[in-house]
């Protein structure tokens, strides 16, 4: 039977790449996939050095070279993912970076005598960007962490100070937790990339929906915007919702929000606008050293690099925040 099998067009027809290599490391022959691999003819490499047709350091033809010495004393030999350039003129920069694990074997004639070296290569291209994208996943989740940490911590820290009394501190401190967990809800359905600013408007107005959703307006163009910011905005939201509810215009029955999104050219940004209409009779300036106002004036500019700025009138309260590049 092994006498009609055609080995020569089984070798040429084998799914993985292949070549031979006599003694010296000159090509004998390589099947149709490591020609395709290597961007290659068989007319080019055949009779050819292998370090002349794909040139490397003299680092690493070493380290090749120990390999193939191996496998030309009799024993098998694995060279663990290591990147190699290949020349692709139909790539972008003319050549393809691409990362092989090589493994050398005996080549032996029929007495059983090395004659040359079998090479096989196998592409752990796509297994090393997998682990390239874990890595920065990874990083970026660390320094998400500790950036949520300490905001944890801040919060808890100014929180306790403006409410001492464990029954006033925990339900404030809970609603600001939860805001910031809404946004991260948004964010990892996204893969952290962007969120629609409508949804995150709405889910901060959703406490107050059924109480006072008559007098609450929400308008402007679908828009994405980034994480950090998105991050940013959900806090601001809250405390100007929060805010809005005890003291503001969602306090009283006449009272009314309009939250409000728009582009503008000159200069490129984005302009949200908060205003309520109908406010309790404002007699003096509210003050701006609270945590929740430190949230909106101070902590809003830091983390989104737009600015913010209220105004107060007699029955009215305006929130502009304006952020440049915050679209994507």
């Amino acid at each position: 039977m092994a006498a009609n099998i055609d080995f020569f067009r089984m070798f040429r027809e084998l799914p993985a790449p292949y070549a031979l290599l006599d003694a010296n490391l000159h090509f004998i022959i390589a099947n149709r996939k490591y020609l395709e691999v290597t961007n290659t003819t068989l007319r080019q490499i055949k009779g050819e050095y292998i370090f002349d047709v794909f040139p490397e350091t003299e680092e690493r033809i070493a380290k090749f070279k120990a390999g193939f010495e191996q496998a030309a004393k009799g024993t098998a030999s694995k060279i663990l993912r290591e990147r190699y350039v290949i020349a692709d003129p139909d790539a972008e920069k003319g050549h393809s970076e691409i990362w092989w694990t090589t493994h050398q074997f005996p080549l032996r004639d029929k007495t059983g005598a090395i004659i040359g070296i079998v090479l096989k290569v196998q592409d752990v291209t796509a297994n090393v960007e997998a682990e390239r994208t874990r890595d920065v996943v990874l990083r970026e989740f660390d320094h998400r962490m500790n950036n949520m940490l300490a905001k944890v911590n801040a919060i808890a820290r100014r929180t306790g100070e403006a409410y001492p009394k464990m029954a006033d501190f925990m339900p404030r401190f809970e609603s600001r937790i939860q805001a910031m967990a809404n946004t991260q809800k948004l964010l990892i359905r996204t893969k952290w990339q962007d969120v629609e600013l409508r949804e995150l408007v709405q889910k901060e107005f959703a406490p107050y929906q059924d109480a006072a959703d008559a007098r609450i307006a929400i308008s402007g163009p679908d828009i994405r915007i980034e994480g950090n910011i998105a991050q940013a905005l959900g806090m601001a939201f809250h405390e100007l919702a929060t805010n809005a509810a005890k003291y503001g215009a969602l306090s009283v029955p006449k009272g009314e929000v309009a939250l409000s999104w728009r582009h503008s050219e000159k200069p490129e940004a984005l302009i949200i606008e908060w205003k309520e209409r109908g406010l309790p009779k404002i007699e003096n300036m509210p003050e701006s050293s609270g945590f929740g106002s430190m949230i909106i004036d101070k902590f809003t500019p830091l983390e989104t690099g737009g600015t913010v700025e209220r105004c107060f009138d007699t029955h009215s309260m305006t929130c502009t925040i304006t952020l440049p590049h915050a679209e994507n």
